[in-house]
Formats: structure tokens, sequence, C-alpha cells
């Protein structure tokens, strides 16, 4: 009896100690299920939602003007082509830090 109340007391601990969606490493196959989960996350700060978008449109300019340089034809209307061009190997907390540090940095891109 005494294991099953622990194992209870274990399992009811693990799942009130769930990690934030900001903490999840983003993967070239989990980018649009992480960001749907930040974008409707009422734990994630709404200035944090901003810094992310405003890192992610940064980035994918970038990667999109790249691709048009390099000769490559992307349709900006297309969700999945877009998110081909959003970075991965990074979690999103790690992302708004960079966010902020570019914008402490470049003070005229507030």
């Amino acid at each position: 009896m005494k294991k099953l109340i622990a194992a209870l007391f274990l399992s009811a601990s693990l799942l009130a100690c769930s990690t934030s969606p900001l903490d999840t490493q983003i993967t070239d196959t989990n980018k649009k299920e992480v960001l749907e989960a930040i974008n409707t996350s009422e734990s994630v700060s709404e200035e944090d939602k901003k810094l992310l978008a405003e890192y992610t449109l940064r980035h994918a300019i970038e990667a999109l003007m790249e691709s048009t340089f390099a000769g490559e034809k992307t349709d900006p209307n297309n969700e999945d082509e877009i998110l081909k061009h959003f970075p991965s190997g990074k979690t999103a907390r790690e992302m708004i830090d960079e966010q902020k540090d570019f914008k402490a940095k470049n003070p005229n891109a507030n």
C-alpha cells in the first residue's frame, strides 16, 4: 500500500512539473507543433511571443533573401516553405534571448 501511495504521489509530482514550450529543442520535424504550443500557451508572456515573432521574421527574411539571390523560388504565402527557413537546433528561449541581444545592440531595430 505504501508503494502504491508513493507511486501515485510521484506521478502527480511529475505531472505538475511540466516544462515550458520555450524549453523544447526546435527541430526540423517539430517546428510547427512547438510554435503552435508557444502561441497558444498562457504561461508564455506576450512579450516573449513578440520577441520570438521578431526573431522568426528577421531570420526568415534573411533566409528568403539568400534563396532568392541563389535563384531559388519560394512562395511567401506557403507556410511550409516559410517554416523550412525557420532556424532549428535551438530552444525558443535561446532565440528570444538572441533577439533581446540583437535589439540591445541595434536600438534602431526597435
